[in-house]
């Protein structure tokens, strides 16, 4: 792996030494001005912090196909060919003088690219000094990473949204295994479905930290961890999906803990609707362990028994699963086969304790702490969520929402001494018709937060997506960017304070008429630390 440190003297010079993360909690306000409803790839550069006007033009980082420092291109897929998909954008300071930011490609082959940026202190600029693809070899490649999060601690998570059937042996395609393991015959479903933590050395080596097998195997959206550093919540972009939550056994450290799905108790449908929470156990594990078992060619028929079922009810001695597209399934778990099945096959083994598996597409997810809330946003009320036979066949009909086809967003009480989540309730919605419209939300996707005001990313082909700040206090829904034709806003993240600037970034994704590229806007908020 080359050396991201190649950054000319003079690009060096912009650098602040010893960049460092500063806690946002100082903000309490973020109000964009709006862009007109119906627009077409125009973005915001009117805002107010804390009550103060300032202007902040919207730069774009990188695009698609450009040349980087070292003489190659930004989004080159392992193929060879070149990616219209970037999605989740990072931004790392380093006590070396640098911002480290790495994007992900959601291909089936899919690619982590790390970046080297230096900020221009005056303006907070953000210059690409060097760019180049995270070396994956070690664990097995990545397919389709989707949305991602920063650590506590200054790591890059990133998710792996395709988790191929383990039951029927599902490939994603022999060219994932041949590019990473060197002929097909290495592959292994299990590979595939976990959250990949990355970060740069003391030196400036990109570097992979680990593909963590301790938390559960799902088609991530992403995986969030809490402030305790302990606390981490898993959110599934698929149909018929849990909602599952890890603890670690030590702050900062992925590789071992317990798992926990939840149960679900509806209490209102009303605006949404409403649901209390009971998390249920689904046992301790470590990532050496369950690595190993996938490298030792583990396979579904060790783990479980099959039956056939009918209208939801299996023979004695089995459970009814149906969970992360798999459909209606009569399981039982073969004896001490507990631990790596709730790894391996998290969807089903959730589903045979008893988990609530109805929810549907969960996206982004994001920590309020002023309220001790979580917030997550479902891109679709429909199938499991509401009453549908198929979809509820082998359920326990947990959820029976009135469908809503442009979304909502929930808000989770957190209890602020360990982190768990208590209830789901529906924060805001888009219209129930069916037909969204262009002033309200169209199928909510990446979440992150400013202050009291919550940014959310649209993935919709309904109306023009947009980059929505949602007030918490007011419920005003102000719409700050209008990506470009055919794209969606994927990618919203909010920095802590580098230097003196928060960085809003948002990416456009596969636009119809020109390059994928990742923008941001450098909020200068050196007038409002306490």
């Amino acid at each position: 792996m080359a050396r991201l440190l190649v950054a000319t003297a003079a690009a060096a010079a912009l650098a602040t030494p010893a960049l460092a993360l500063i806690d946002n909690s100082f903000i309490s306000t973020f109000v964009p001005k709006g862009v007109p409803y119906g627009s077409r790839a125009v973005y915001t550069d009117s805002f107010e912090v804390n009550g103060v006007a300032q202007t902040v033009p919207f730069r774009k980082l990188l695009s698609v196909g450009q040349d980087a420092p070292y003489g190659g291109r930004w989004g080159v897929k392992p193929t060879g060919s070149t990616s219209s998909k970037p999605d989740f954008v990072s931004l790392m300071p380093h006590a070396n003088g640098y911002v480290y930011s790495e994007q992900h490609f959601e291909d089936d082959a899919g690619s982590l690219y790390m970046s080297q940026l230096v900020q221009n202190p005056a303006t907070g600029e953000l210059f690409p000094t060097a760019t180049m693809p995270i070396d994956l070899k070690a664990v097995g490649g990545t397919t389709r990473p989707c949305s991602g999060s920063v650590t506590p601690w200054n790591t890059h998570l990133s998710s792996e949204e395709k988790t191929p059937d383990g039951r029927t042996n599902q490939r994603i395609s022999d060219l994932v295994s041949t590019i990473y393991r060197g002929n097909s015959s290495a592959y292994s479903p299990y590979r595939y479905g976990h959250p990949i933590e990355a970060g740069v050395t003391e030196s400036g080596f990109p570097m992979v930290i680990a593909k963590h097998y301790a938390l559960p195997r799902l088609s991530y959206e992403m995986a969030y961890v809490l402030p305790d550093q302990k606390t981490v919540y898993c959110m599934s972009d698929k149909n018929n999906s849990p909602m599952m939550m890890f603890v670690a056994d030590k702050p900062g450290d992925l590789t071992a803990g317990n798992l926990f799905v939840a149960k679900l108790t509806q209490t209102s449908s009303a605006n949404g609707g409403a649901f209390s929470i009971k998390w249920l156990p689904m046992g301790h594990a470590t990532k050496g362990e369950i690595e190993g078992l996938v490298e030792g060619g583990i396979t579904f028929s060790q783990m479980f028994e099959t039956a056939s079922g009918s209208s939801g009810s299996c023979p004695s001695g089995f459970s009814p699963s149906n969970a992360g597209d798999y459909g209606f399934e009569c399981l039982k778990v073969k004896p001490g086969m507990e631990g790596p099945a709730s790894r391996l096959e998290s969807y089903r083994y959730a589903g045979v304790i008893g988990g609530t598996t109805e929810l549907n597409k969960m996206e982004g997810v994001t920590f309020h702490p002023k309220s001790n809330s979580l917030f997550m946003a479902s891109s679709y009320v429909r199938r499991g969520m509401t009453s549908s036979s198929k979809y509820d066949e082998g359920t326990a009909n947990d959820m029976t929402l009135p469908g809503n086809e442009c979304g909502c967003i929930f808000r989770l009480k957190v209890d602020p001494t360990t982190y768990i989540a208590t209830d789901f309730v529906a924060e805001v919605c888009g219209s129930s018709s069916g037909s969204c419209s262009s002033k309200g939300l169209a199928n909510p996707d990446n979440l992150n937060l400013l202050g009291d005001t919550l940014l959310v990313a649209e993935d919709t082909s309904r109306t023009p997506a947009q980059l929505w700040a949602y007030d918490i206090s007011s419920k005003a829904l102000t719409s700050m960017a209008v990506v470009p034709d055919g794209a969606e806003a994927t990618g919203a993240y909010v920095s802590e304070a580098i230097g003196n600037y928060v960085y809003v970034t948002v990416v456009a994704q596969h636009p119809d008429a020109e390059k994928a590229y990742v923008g941001y806007w450098a909020i200068d908020v050196s007038a409002h630390r306490k």
